[in-house]
């Protein structure tokens, strides 16, 4: 290994640490949807937003099973973002607060944000 090679490595070093300790955040929400029409708006609003900030879906309205409990959740998105500050930082988006603004009406929500957990 060359010297150049090495101290580039060194040099990253504090950057893949930073990374490794980092642990993502999940945004679960639970959507119960009251004007489909207007609900479809929202949908083409949200991606984009939710990619400009890193985030990706995980769950998008997949058919749930209860398994314990009395929780009967609506439609469930789960997304994932590289933190909690930075899925904070999509909440708060303009971005987001367009597609919010344009949910009003359509949809109610439960939102919350979970940190995960270091693999």
């Amino acid at each position: 290994m060359t010297v150049a090679v090495f101290q580039c490595i060194i040099a990253m070093r504090p950057t893949i640490i930073a990374k490794e300790n980092q642990m993502s955040a999940y945004l679960i929400v639970d959507c119960q949807v009251t004007d489909a029409a207007k609900y479809e708006s929202y949908k083409q609003l949200a991606p984009p937003a939710i990619a400009k900030y890193g985030g990706r879906y995980l769950v998008r309205g997949g058919a749930t099973t209860q398994l314990e409990g009395q929780w009967q959740p609506n439609r469930i998105v789960v997304l994932e973002f590289p933190d909690v500050a930075t899925a904070r930082r999509f909440y708060d988006s303009p971005e987001y607060r367009v597609a919010r603004d344009m949910r009003v009406g359509a949809a109610a929500m439960d939102i919350i944000v979970v940190e995960g957990v270091n693999a």
